[in-house]
């Protein structure tokens, strides 16, 4: 479908509940709610609106999560960040915070297995945008 749009140069509507597909297809997005228009752009364009850039699911070894979760709070003022299969989960962290917390967390002789940046899906920025008018 993509491909077609592209070597047609033609819209393609796409109306779907499934925003995993939206976000894989569209190079824009319409986001309705009982008919009205709540937020338009690309999905890259709707994220940025969340205000917040993204979740880091940080793995570190498993004696060290107390430790890592102190390291949290202390470098980004997270109190209570999820855990999820053994792994930490931090929604809202800058993109540019992540050198600083993995310097802060080595410093504390923490074990760090990875750290792995997620961008918002248009799943979260749905949700994000339930109720709130469209601007701009």
């Amino acid at each position: 479908m993509t491909r077609l749009s592209r070597e047609q140069q033609r819209t393609v509507l796409l109306c779907t509940h499934n925003l995993a597909e939206a976000q894989k297809l569209c190079g824009r997005v319409a986001v309705l709610e009982q008919g009205r228009l709540v937020a338009l752009g690309t999905p890259a364009e709707l994220a940025r609106r969340l205000g917040r850039s993204q979740r880091l699911e940080i793995d570190v070894a498993p004696d060290q999560v107390p430790a890592a979760l102190e390291v949290l709070e202390a470098t980004l003022g997270i109190s209570e960040p999820a855990l999820e299969n053994g792994r930490i989960m931090v929604v809202g962290a800058d993109r540019e915070a992540i050198p600083d917390l993995v310097s802060a967390l080595v410093a504390a002789g923490v074990r760090i297995y990875g750290i792995m940046p997620q961008e918002p899906s248009l799943e979260d920025v749905y949700f994000s945008l339930h109720g709130e008018e469209v601007s701009g």
